[in-house]
């Protein structure tokens, strides 16, 4: 016999393969396809003589019943012949270890012959595992002209350890075929006219684009491809602005009779130059079958080069923009489905999202997916519902939502586009990565993009999670927004276009966890100009857990109503040299939006921010109003007005913060950002911070974004301060009335004429627990000193958290409730604080003898602010090694003070040295001061008996590839008298620039300095200046101020800056008024906080700077400066 007795095998079944994308120029032709199970010879067009064909046990070999086995172990062959060959598939079976070959060549004549390169599908033994089949298909296309194919057999310990199952061979691709053409050549085109030329020119004009193909004159040009059944094409084209330029599509059955093609154009991007912009045009709907050439036409225009081709993609894959809907309800089913159905019930649902993917929706239709189900790729369907009738995609059945996993695809799981009245509800919907990388990803993506006034659009109910998009901005672009504007539900206006815009959003019912970096979002980029921002927006009743940086965000909205929403644990995500900001709820870049009944708690602050909530940049007549703020790091507001920087219109105005409860937020309740937002008013909210907190009650920052002295309002508040933390309030402009400030009163507690002090008997406060409707704690006892006590406000809002009505004439209540007294009797005795004053009153003033002995001292000053004496017992002290303690200390007086001095013999000049000072004060917390002091001195312009100069070789060197002191190096020197503080500097660096002035002085070659009254961070705010050489002239300019001083060149000073070139050295020599410095006191002794920054430019921008102190270049925080002594002439 010639086979082993018991051997078997089951084929498997057949793969067949076909590389597309790249391929040489595929013709369509009349399909043919031979396949030959190898019964006798018929179908092949020669052979070697050394074959036969065995039907024995049909078993072993999964039933093939015959088989081409060689009759010795030479080679052998055979050969098939068909017109325009593309593919084939090759069955062999092979026995144990056979060492026989399976070899394939192709050729035009059968002159001349070429080895095909093969894949070799991995051997499966499905019988006796001695015996195992593979399938071999050819590892590219074959290429345009191959005519015949043949096999070889060779090789082998035995004739029967090689047999052939079958051949396959085709002029069509039973694979997707996609001829992706970039235009460099003509190669993958079937024809052309000759009025064609390319373009390598400007590519930066053109996204790059190094090749497009542009006519040589106006008259109508085309360029023709060839494809069996073309079914999807699209073309890049790029179009210079007011090109009138048409282009057009036709399909053709035999290149000769020709349609044309509805086609669609997506928006226009700008992609360089801002006249030039590029879209795709693409074929609208599956092309019926039998269209096999695509002729695309360029007409028409002013000018030849108006209108250039930058690509064109042609597939035999259906991926158009879809067919017609109109037919009621589409079935998707998961498990059951058949994507050969007509998805018009449930019986015979489609399976996957092909078909709803390429149908355009018509008003009324929905589209239904199985509970339970799940499907791996993009929902996108298109079309367009009506105002009463829309689209719906929705679920139907019983179990689990269904879901639509995008498996971390870039973009959307759900996605819409230039769509208006859809509906989209009771989905599961995830995207996940396991690295967020540089790809935005979203859950449901909404997005207009060049579509005009889109309306109608409706997401409510789903379960939105593990959306992996990225953190970072953007880099490439066309994402404008960068991260912040996609996440879990992003509702998406992009572009330059302020008329896109969407008119009618409502987002409702949604849970939304692990996503980022933003929860929910509604976003439009052009929105400051008539009509152009988003309207009628409602995001409602949503839930939003864990999200990496933003909760829910509006941008360029008017009139967004954000309510009833829950935002947890927000902005607990963050990456390295990322903006690591976060805020729980927040409306940007637009007017009229009002936040309210929401619930804000557990925002993290990784690096900045980390508030509930947020009235940012561009925020107009906008209120913050009856939220439940609780335990976020950041604090419960940031108001951000910000117009110094890049970008922002004109910086905020007008925001309200009022009936909102604050309970043991962190870090800085009321932040105000970039400036004061002119115009806000913060009332009748109440504000508790429990003990051991150290939480700001007003605070601000990035002061160098806007104006400090904006005027703002802080009226009728309950501050249940039960921590240590103070104010640091910002301005001058600021009116405190009517407040009620209880607890701790730090030294620098506003002035307010009508304050009360008294315990408010608050029901019972501190015991607000997770939701909106926990905090009736802060409701007012009968008897309250809070109870019509506060003044009038004008547009009040009409009532409190609770919904008790506001008079407009009748003087209010204190904090967020405006109803009458709580009975005592009915409800529970108040929680007992347990509470025991922080003792804020003191101050530490480093001296330095004048006596030639240069002894250092630290003045410890106890001040009582009581109308009772005040005992001091046990304290103790410690300056770097030296420690001291004084048990003997007198009474001190009502309104008086107590100073200790601690000699510090042997401690250096501008060495920072740890400080501790503790004490035990009758009726405070024992009081513990932790903090480092240097001591500097400043001489006196009279004084010459030497000098004190900060070296810049004692600062810290920031300077990018710094090459030594030539580089930059040099000595400042501080001194002053009763009219002026003086600074003279000798500043070596081998390259001076500069090129800037006004704000940017920075960006020069120059010093920077800020100046505050007493040590470093005890000041309310600080000045800072920089001076520099200019294309003007020498320039003084103030970023920072204090008291209402203004911002901007300072014409006061005077200055000088020389330049030595031989030397290489540059001299500033400054006289500063210190009129200029109010309310710092020039007077021997007196102790004021100073940092340097000195810049460095070689004429290629800023390089860095070397700083003693800090507190400037970075993070603007005045606890980073030095501590300098004015010494007495």
């Amino acid at each position: 016999m010639m086979f082993r007795k018991g051997l078997g095998l089951i084929l498997a079944a057949l793969l067949v393969f076909t590389l597309a994308p790249g391929a040489p120029r595929v013709f369509a032709h009349a399909e043919v396809t031979i396949n030959d199970p190898l019964v006798d010879g018929s179908l092949v067009f020669s052979h070697s003589a050394n074959w036969l064909f065995d039907t024995t046990n049909p078993s072993y070999f999964g039933g093939d019943a015959s088989r081409a086995v060689r009759t010795n172990t030479a080679t052998a062959f055979v050969v098939y012949q068909l017109s325009q060959m593309q593919e084939f598939s090759i069955v062999a079976h092979a026995y144990g270890t056979s060492a026989g070959t399976v070899k394939v060549s192709r050729s035009a004549n059968r002159l001349t012959w070429t080895e095909v390169a093969t894949v070799q599908s991995t051997p499966v033994a499905t019988g006796d595992p001695a015996w195992k089949s593979s399938t071999y298909t050819p590892a590219a296309a074959l290429p345009s002209g191959t005519q015949y194919l043949r096999v070889e057999l060779s090789g082998g310990s035995a004739n029967w350890h090689l047999q052939l199952g079958s051949v396959s061979v085709s002029n069509v691709s039973s694979a997707p075929v996609t001829i992706t053409d970039e235009l460099a050549d003509n190669s993958k085109l079937h024809a052309f006219t000759s009025g064609w030329t390319i373009d390598s020119t400007n590519p930066a004009f053109f996204g790059g684009d190094t090749n497009r193909k542009v006519r040589t004159g106006l008259t109508t040009q085309s360029i023709t491809y060839h494809l069996h059944n073309i079914q999807a094409a699209s073309v890049k084209l790029h179009r210079y602005a007011g090109s009138p330029g048409v282009l057009k599509m036709y399909g053709s059955p035999d290149n000769t009779s020709w349609t044309e093609l509805l086609t669609v154009q997506d928006t226009p991007v700008s992609t360089g130059d801002p006249a030039w912009a590029s879209s795709n045009y693409s074929l609208v709907g599956k092309l019926p079958t039998g269209i096999h050439y695509l002729k695309i036409e360029l007409s028409e225009d002013l000018a030849n080069w108006l209108m250039q081709l930058g690509s064109v993609t042609v597939s035999n894959v259906w991926g158009g923009v879809g067919s017609a809907g109109g037919l009621g309800d589409y079935y998707v089913d998961s498990a059951s489905g058949d994507d050969g159905n007509d998805g018009l019930s449930p019986g015979t649902a489609w399976k996957t999202f092909a078909h709803i993917n390429n149908t355009i929706f018509a008003p009324g239709d929905r589209i239904l997916l199985k509970k339970g189900g799940i499907w791996n790729g993009r929902l996108y369907p298109k079309g367009s519902g009506a105002d009463g009738n829309p689209i719906t995609i929705a679920s139907y059945g019983t179990g689990d939502r269904p879901i639509v996993n995008g498996g971390g695809m870039a973009g959307a799981a759900v996605h819409l586009r230039n769509s208006s009245y859809w509906v989209i509800r009771d989905l599961e919907v995830t995207n996940y990565a396991p690295e967020r990388g540089d790809t935005y990803r979203q859950g449901i993506f909404v997005e207009n993009a060049g579509g005009g006034t889109l309306s109608g659009i409706e997401i409510a109910d789903n379960y939105v999670h593990d959306v992996s998009g990225s953190f970072r901005y953007p880099i490439v672009a066309g994402f404008n927004g960068g991260p912040h504007a996609f996440g879990g539900i992003s509702v998406y206006t992009g572009g330059s276009v302020g008329t896109d815009k969407f008119d009618g959003v409502l987002i409702q019912g949604n849970l939304v966890e692990d996503v980022g970096r933003t929860g929910i979002v509604v976003w439009d980029q052009v929105w400051n100009g008539a009509g152009y921002a988003t309207t009628n927006t409602v995001i409602r009743e949503n839930s939003v857990k864990r999200s990496d940086s933003d909760g829910i965000l509006t941008f360029g909205a008017d009139g967004a109503l954000i309510e009833h929403n829950v935002a947890e644990g927000i902005g607990w995500y963050s990456e390295p040299n990322q903006f690591n900001g976060s805020a729980a709820i927040w409306p940007t870049r637009g007017k009229n939006n009002v936040v309210q009944f929401n619930e804000a708690f557990n925002t993290r602050r990784t690096e900045g921010d980390g508030q509930g909530f947020n009235l940012d940049m561009d925020s107009k007549d906008s209120i913050v109003q009856y939220n439940y703020s609780h335990d976020n790091e950041g604090g419960f507001v940031l108001l951000v007005d910000a117009p110094n920087v890049p970008g922002v219109e004109n910086g905020s105005e007008n925001s309200i913060v009022r009936y909102n409860i604050s309970q043991n937020d962190r870090k800085h309740l009321i932040t105000f950002a970039g400036g004061v937002t002119e115009g806000t008013e913060i009332y009748n909210n109440t504000f508790y911070i429990g003990k051991n907190l150290q939480t700001k009650i007003i605070d601000h920052e990035w002061d160098d974004a806007g104006d400090l002295n904006g005027h703002y309002s802080f009226k009728n508040n309950i501050v249940y301060n039960l921590g240590s933390g103070d104010y640091k309030l910002p301005g001058v402009n600021g009116v405190f009335d009517s407040n009620l400030f209880y607890g701790n009163h730090p030294a620098n507690e506003p002035y307010d004429a009508n304050k009360i002090t008294a315990n408010p008997q608050l029901v019972a406060q501190g015991t607000g627990a997770t939701g909106w409707n926990t905090v009736s704690g802060y409701m007012l006892r009968d008897g309250s000193p809070a109870l019509g006590a506060g003044t009038v406000i004008a547009n009040n809002g009409g009532s409190d958290y609770w919904g008790n009505s506001v008079s407009a004439t009748t003087a209010p209540n204190i904090g967020a409730y405006n109803g009458s007294g709580i009975d005592p009797n009915t409800v529970p005795s108040p929680p007992d604080d347990e509470f025991t004053p922080t003792y804020f009153h003191y101050s530490l003033i480093p001296a330095i003898a004048n006596d030639g002995s240069g002894d250092k001292s630290l003045k410890i000053v106890f001040a009582n602010p009581t109308d009772s004496a005040m005992t001091i017992s046990n304290l103790a002290w410690s300056v770097g090694t030296l420690s001291g303690a004084e048990t003997s200390i007198p009474t001190i007086a009502p309104h008086s003070q107590w100073t200790y001095t601690a000699a510090l013999t042997g401690l250096a000049e501008g060495v920072l040295y740890p400080v501790e000072v503790t004490a035990d004060i009758a009726g405070y917390e024992p009081l513990q001061v932790n903090r480092t002091i240097d001591f500097n001195r400043v001489l006196h312009k009279t004084d010459t008996t030497g000098s004190a100069v900060i070296d810049l070789a004692d600062g810290v060197n920031l300077v990018t590839g710094y090459t030594g002191p030539s580089d930059l190096s040099g000595q400042v020197e501080l001194r002053w008298d009763a009219a002026n503080l003086y600074l003279e500097a000798d500043i070596v660096d081998n390259v001076h620039s500069s090129a800037s002035d006004g704000f940017m002085i920075f960006q020069n070659d120059g010093l920077q300095f800020s100046i505050a009254p007493g040590l470093p961070g005890e000041a309310q705010g600080w000045y800072e200046y920089g001076i520099s050489q200019t294309p003007s002239g020498p320039q003084v300019y103030r970023w920072l101020t204090m008291q209402g001083a203004a911002t901007g060149s300072v014409t006061a000073a005077s200055l000088s800056v020389t330049r030595d070139e031989v030397n290489k050295t540059t001299s500033y020599s400054l006289t500063l008024p210190w009129s200029e410095l109010t309310p710092i006191v020039a007077q021997a002794g007196g102790v004021l906080s100073f940092s340097l920054a000195v810049n460095d430019n070689d004429g290629a921008g800023r390089k860095g700077y070397i700083e003693w102190g800090s507190g400037i270049g970075g993070a603007k925080d005045s606890t980073l400066f030095r501590s300098v002594v004015l010494m007495p002439d």
